[in-house]
């Protein structure tokens, strides 16, 4: 009896020492390489950016949105804010346009979704062969001023595709939104590390009840590549 004891106090001891090893060993993994990277060298400020805004019914928090983008540190002749106006039933479109944004309104009643409108801007951005890059940023989403610098810096660098560091703005607010913020600092620590430094950019969501779906990382990518992956159908990967 006392043997059968001692084998389950094993077991449990086991069940319990493996999980916290590998989690202390993915977290000192982590730490080993987080080390700061030295930056890029500054760029010339050249590269024509594409910024694409995808929203759906986003009327109430886009004019916000599109005002922190134009408010870029970034030559306002080298880049667009350009807000796509996915199948919306509410004034997303006309609002964006009074903030400064260029439109792009679709509507399919088929093709539905966040990374078919991508889709969609990509061709447009291609095919009109005036921006030499393209960067997505979340409807609900702040920019830090840098962003488009830093960018162009890895660009010149030789980088082909590249995503910002991503946070939560309003990490305080509720559970959910902390636990959002915790989530994204466990598994968020790549893109900080490629983006590096003092310098990198950072892009914060204003979290609110709407699915996880709706809150994806603000990435950057050179033209023609694309730069986009998700599970779901018709977003390009």
């Amino acid at each position: 009896m006392q043997e059968l004891a001692a084998l389950v106090e094993s077991t449990l001891v086991l069940i319990v020492a493996v999980p916290a090893t590998f989690a202390c060993l993915y977290l000192l993994i982590l730490t080993c390489l987080s080390g700061r990277v030295r930056p890029p060298r500054s760029a010339a400020r050249d590269v024509f950016f594409d910024v694409f805004v995808p929203a759906h019914n986003e009327a109430a928090g886009i004019a916000r949105t599109v005002g922190n983008l134009l408010q870029l540190d970034w030559p306002a002749e080298r880049f667009r804010v350009m807000v796509i106006a996915d199948n919306c039933t509410d004034d997303t479109a006309d609002i964006a346009r009074r903030a400064g944004a260029h439109v792009i309104e679709r509507t399919d009643a088929v093709l539905r979704g966040k990374g078919y409108a991508l889709a969609h801007a990509f061709k447009l951005s291609r095919a009109e062969g005036r921006a030499q890059a393209v960067v997505v940023v979340d409807a609900d989403s702040e920019a830090s001023a840098n962003l488009l610098q830093s960018f162009a810096d890895r660009i010149a660098a030789g980088e082909s595709a590249m995503q910002a560091h991503y946070g939560v703005l309003n990490a305080a607010a509720s559970w959910r939104t902390r636990l959002m913020a915790i989530a994204l600092g466990a598994t968020g620590w790549r893109p900080s590390r490629n983006i590096g430094s003092e310098t990198r950019p950072t892009c914060q969501s204003c979290e609110t009840m709407r699915p996880p779906a709706a809150c994806t990382a603000l990435t950057t990518c050179v033209q023609p590549s694309t730069c986009l992956s998700d599970q779901r159908p018709g977003v390009l990967g």
